[in-house]
């Protein structure tokens, strides 16, 4: 299944009544007025030139507030995103003839003679029409198109309802599934349309779609630690971040604990008694105190009766668990009945593990995963018992798998305790453009292996403008690294398609000028959607005066500059009286500024001419 055509209608910009043609199997015709959908296929497509497992690579190119966002975003949303960016109308449509429709589709090939179309208002194609079908505003539908005579065939579904002829268990939309890569915005005052989505398969449409815009954990840890101890990846990426991860323990103020020293059990605690002595009482009984983070077993500070027997890495363990612990105690408002215990740390843990599954399984279960993540740590790492920092290029494996794995699952499942509270992970030492490099690999990672898909499936990779914080090397390497991680064994059992929107001329000239779509930008300020005359391996100073519709392939201040010392020049060519020595001298001075050899040489000949009239 394959993603073929995207018609826009009216999608609240200027960005109207335009075709985009994505792949070169098939050429399709819409006519907004006749409604007629035309899909021929063609014979003289060529072979993506990207490798077996890419079927195609688009380009979306254009000044800034063309639409290339929104058209991504239209593919690549979850259905409730969708509409929350674009809704069905602008207007309640049952009280008002005048409610201003919203109109888009996208045209899909899944197999031989059978297609899939998807989008707002059914009644925008005739060939939704046959059997009296009802469609909802946002619909869904499977048809199948005799293309050698360009005619639609009588039998209609819903797309849901049309099953893979291989597994009948499974419906044909399922064959494909979209990743939408968005950088995270800089400005904290910016925000889209839509609530940050969560990927699911919600709507009649039932593919995929995943909003990679936030990468987990696991993933990040993965390639930071690649960018050091893998030759191949830190090659690609040109530098090694001086990074440290850090793991901190965040711990609740148990002040709030003091009311549970109410009438009902004034007899155990007294009121006066301070929050975490209550919370300790409350957790066990009058055996031990709660676990403190700076004492250690080794430090010479304590008595031998004052020592605790832990390591700094056990009290971050215990003192984990002693936080849920008094989580679960608060919002219960019930406590465990304290059985006598060893002041060790397999008894505490056991001890207060035990509690936490009587609470709630799933929570335990996630404990569990997270306590192996800590306990794969080396204690040299601990500075005391709620802070670790582990410098990257001293790590011996990449141990933080485990604990990173955990902490994604507190995200990704619904839980009652959000474990990323009380661990805390950052990096630090990350420039802003290796972190955004990190980011892209890592978000594509977790997309790819934490999602259900089959061998063979079809993902429509779109990425937003993923280079704007590159240095201009990572650009020109970008589609290369790009193409080469798609082969790589984690990728690998899936077909691509490629869709990216850039400002980046490399970018350009590593696609060939048929799927690269140029967005202009009328007189009239609407948009229109037209070829590009360069691509593959084109000169830059082309690719930025055509298909970025650029003025010119200087700087606007350079280019008033030489216009200026140009007029200059003339002026002083054809004034009355005769030019001094310090005009002369100031115009050379300006001149020699302008690195460009064929400007300067040009200029520099008027200059000299003008020296030779005035001797």
């Amino acid at each position: 299944m394959e993603l073929i055509y995207m018609y826009l209608g009216n999608i609240k910009r200027p960005l109207t009544n335009q075709g985009i043609h994505f792949g070169s199997k098939f050429h399709v015709d819409y006519n907004p007025e006749s409604r007629e959908l035309t899909i021929t296929k063609r014979l003289d497509s060529s072979p993506c030139i990207y490798g077996e497992c890419i079927e195609s690579f688009d380009l979306l190119v254009g000044r800034n507030g063309t639409g290339k966002s929104t058209i991504l975003e239209l593919l690549g949303l979850p259905y409730r995103s969708r509409l929350e960016m674009l809704p069905i109308t602008k207007g309640d449509v049952n009280s008002s003839e005048h409610a201003e429709r919203h109109t888009w589709f996208a045209l899909y090939h899944v197999q031989d003679d059978l297609f899939a179309v998807e989008g707002y208002w059914a009644d925008m194609l005739n060939v939704l029409k046959a059997n009296n079908m009802f469609w909802k505003p946002f619909y869904s539908a499977a048809f199948r198109y005799d293309l050698e005579n360009q005619r639609a065939l009588s039998d209609f579904m819903y797309l849901q309802h049309y099953t893979d002829s291989t597994d009948l268990q499974r419906s044909i939309s399922e064959r494909l599934f979209y990743v939408l890569y968005e950088p995270e915005s800089g400005a904290a005052w910016y925000s889209k349309p839509y609530d940050t989505p969560q990927s699911d398969t919600s709507g009649d449409f039932s593919c995929q779609r995943i909003y990679a815009g936030h990468s987990g954990y696991e993933a990040i840890t993965h390639y930071l630690y690649d960018s050091v101890h893998s030759h191949e990846f830190a090659s690609k990426m040109a530098s090694k971040p001086g990074t440290e991860i850090t793991i901190k323990l965040h711990q609740q103020d148990k002040s709030d604990f003091a009311q549970f020293a109410g009438d009902d059990i004034d007899k155990v605690f007294d009121r006066s008694s301070a929050g975490e002595k209550i919370a300790a009482r409350l957790i066990y009984g009058d055996q031990l105190s709660l676990v403190d983070s700076a004492a250690f077993q080794f430090s010479e500070v304590f008595s031998s009766e004052e020592k605790e027997p832990f390591s700094y890495k056990e009290r971050m363990v215990l003192m984990y668990l002693e936080e849920l612990a008094c989580y679960t105690i608060m919002q219960q408002r019930t406590w465990p009945r304290p059985h006598p215990i060893e002041n060790s740390y397999p008894q505490r843990k056991k001890y207060l593990l035990h509690f936490l599954e009587n609470f709630d399984k799933a929570e335990f279960a996630l404990a569990e995963e997270i306590l192996t993540g800590l306990e794969a740590i080396p204690d040299r790492y601990f500075l005391n018992g709620s802070k670790a920092v582990i410098p990257l290029h001293d790590m011996e494996g990449n141990f933080l798998i485990w604990l990173t794995h955990g902490l994604d699952l507190s995200t990704l499942m619904e839980h009652e305790i959000n474990h990323r509270y009380f661990i805390r992970l950052t990096f630090v030492g990350i420039s802003t453009g290796e972190a955004q490099y990190l980011d892209l690999h890592a978000a594509l990672y977790h997309a790819i292996t934490t999602y259900q898909h089959r061998k063979g499936d079809t993902c429509v990779l779109l990425l937003d403008e993923p280079d704007c914080r590159f240095h201009p090397e990572w650009s020109r390497n970008f589609v290369l690294n790009l193409t080469e991680l798609l082969h790589t064994d984690v990728f690998r059992d899936y077909h691509y398609q490629v869709i990216i929107s850039t400002h980046s001329p490399l970018l350009v000239s590593d696609v060939p000028k048929e799927s690269i779509h140029c967005m202009y930008r009328n007189p009239d300020g609407s948009i229109s959607i037209k070829p590009s005359e360069y691509g593959l391996m084109s000169n830059l100073n082309n690719l930025i005066t055509d298909s970025f519709f650029a003025d010119s392939i200087f700087g606007a201040y350079a280019e008033q500059y030489a216009n200026q010392l140009i007029v200059d020049i003339r002026a002083a060519t054809f004034q009355q009286e005769p030019v001094t020595k310090a005009q002369l001298d100031g115009l050379r001075v300006r001149l020699e500024r302008i690195e460009d050899r064929t400007i300067r040489e040009s200029l520099d000949h008027q200059l000299r001419r003008l020296e030779a009239r005035n001797r």
